[in-house]
């Protein structure tokens, strides 16, 4: 590839995030859907799902809501980690999501793949980070 410039579009940017992850789920059919029932019933927005496998016998499940319900989410996700026993939970109460506006086809084509980053999850506030973890 040559050292042309190709612009994203823009720049999304969400602060006032939180995030809460259940860490080492034994991996087991069902269990994000009885997570994330749990959280609907409650009426919590999930702003962000990641969900990873570690190639061997754990789930990691990481979510992004907002910081007004980190400790309702919070309390859920303990219930649930008690009840399948992963290994932990964790919480990042002051994150902030942050995506390039969606590139074409034909531009997405010309990038190397660890040129794409469609979001990051950062734990600064700012517009400086957020720009920097796009470039």
């Amino acid at each position: 590839m040559d050292q042309e410039r190709i612009e994203a579009g823009g720049l999304i940017y969400k602060e006032n995030i939180a995030m809460v992850g259940l860490i080492g789920i034994p991996t087991h059919p069902g269990i994000g859907g009885r997570y994330f029932t749990k959280i609907a019933d409650m009426g919590i927005h999930v702003e962000l799902i990641v969900n990873l496998f570690d190639g061997k016998e754990y789930d990691h499940i990481l979510i992004c809501v907002k910081k007004d319900d980190l400790q309702e989410t919070l309390e859920i996700t303990q219930k649930i980690h008690e009840k399948i026993g992963s290994q932990r939970v964790i919480q990042e109460p002051d994150v902030a999501l942050v995506a390039s506006q969606a590139l074409t086809l034909m531009t997405a084509r010309r990038l190397p793949v660890t040129c794409l980053k469609p979001w990051a999850i950062l734990r600064s506030t700012s517009m400086e980070s957020a720009h920097q973890c796009l470039h």
